[in-house]
């Protein structure tokens, strides 16, 4: 579904200030919404719907009032300008999203010193156990995982 959130924001500014909240008529078993003291909106059984669901319909638009309409508006504005501002300032290398490309260098040196570390690590673990060691055949199958990686 898309939102005409222009549209929205128009008919929200020009619709009656509130704030909005329910009212339920004496005598009689109609839903409205006021703001005020005046009724803007008739949400009554003069439809097929029960009471109660003309009440929660009566609820429903008092809970949407213009107030809420704008704040939802300028939160999702907010929210946009935020996502125009991370998508032009990242830059995906390998498996990592870096906000800028001197991240990106960072995060490549560190991955380039991890794998370094990794294969001293495994010629270390090699050096004790030996190559032809269980331990040895799980070492030399990590040298390699790291060295594909």
């Amino acid at each position: 579904m898309t939102v005409d959130k222009e549209r929205l924001r128009e008919v929200a500014i020009k619709a009656t200030p509130g704030p909005w909240k329910t009212r339920a008529e004496r005598n009689c078993p109609r839903a409205i919404v006021i703001a005020g003291t005046e009724q803007i909106a008739d949400a009554g059984n003069n439809t097929h719907w029960t009471d109660e669901q003309c009440a929660r319909n009566a609820a429903f638009i008092a809970a949407a009032s213009p107030a809420v309409a704008l704040a939802l508006l300028d939160e999702c504005a907010a929210m946009e300008r935020e996502l125009e501002r991370w998508r032009h300032g990242l830059t995906i290398e390998g498996d990592f999203v870096c906000p800028n490309a001197l991240a990106a260098d960072n995060a490549r040196d560190d991955l380039a010193r991890l794998k370094a570390l990794a294969l001293e690590a495994c010629e270390i673990a090699t050096s004790w156990s030996g190559t032809d060691t269980e331990d040895g055949v799980r070492i030399a199958a990590i040298r390699a995982e790291v060295e594909r990686g």
